[in-house]
């Protein structure tokens, strides 16, 4: 019997909520609804695969799935349009609010999460001359240039961010991820202040977390303007939904 399957390009929002609670769930009933999950095949279909196939294609997900690394980019371009994360030191408290009740719920709310850290950018100024010439100095003084002083998002609506978030699911999970690691990050620190909320500029949170640890460090490293190349600011890294693609 042959198996025709179509493994996506990315591993999205819409797969990571679906596999939340994955563990509850035997070893068999696993394999067939992540193989159901990830390739868009009835449980019922799966059902009917002999052992052998089964015991392949999910050994085949698993593999890909656990080679997914979060990777936080400041900038991305999805679906044809430019996106920017919205950092705390540019929130206003409505926006720290939302997002602060959201991340209660994680696993139930992601989508939202990313409709309101991802928004278009409406102006930028990360292709100019002043931006590269600080954050290449900068670099080489193991520091890194403030990104987010140098591009203008969409103002938030938290009725647009309502609307927009069903969409999300189709978000790579990995840089959802990312965002939601840089996010907390960031949160912690200035709660190891005594500050719920701070106006602090985002180079002085940069600042401060690159002090707390190594790890922390070298992400904000590799995924801030510190290094162009790494970032990939000037030709922000694309996705394209599946969905879009057929």
């Amino acid at each position: 019997m042959q198996i025709e399957i179509t493994i996506p390009e990315y591993f999205k929002i819409k797969h990571y909520k679906a596999l939340a609670h994955i563990k509850s769930l035997d070893e068999t009933e696993q394999m067939v609804h992540t193989i159901s999950v990830i390739t868009n095949t009835e449980a019922s279909e799966v059902m009917k695969w002999s052992l052998p196939s089964v015991i392949d294609v999910y050994k085949l997900i698993n593999d890909m799935i656990s080679q997914q690394e979060q990777s936080f980019h400041p900038v991305i371009e999805w679906n044809g349009v430019l996106y920017g994360y919205r950092s705390m030191g540019k929130m206003t408290l409505g926006e720290y609010i939302d997002i602060d009740n959201l991340s209660k719920d994680v696993d139930k709310n992601l989508n939202n999460i990313l409709a309101l850290l991802y928004r278009p950018i409406t102006s930028k100024k990360i292709d100019e001359g002043k931006f590269i010439y600080k954050s290449t100095i900068k670099a080489m003084k193991y520091e890194v240039e403030n990104v987010f002083d140098y591009y203008e998002l969409e103002e938030y609506d938290p009725i647009k961010r309502k609307a927009d978030a069903p969409k999300f699911d189709e978000f790579p999970i990995d840089i959802a991820l990312g965002a939601m690691a840089f996010f907390l990050d960031t949160k912690a620190v200035l709660l190891s202040n005594s500050q719920i909320y701070s106006l602090k500029s985002q180079e002085m949170e940069i600042k401060e977390m690159m002090k707390t640890q190594p790890k922390r460090k070298q992400r904000l490293l590799n995924t801030t303007a510190g290094f162009l190349l790494s970032t990939n600011l000037l030709k922000p890294i694309s996705y394209q939904s599946q969905a879009i693609l057929q």
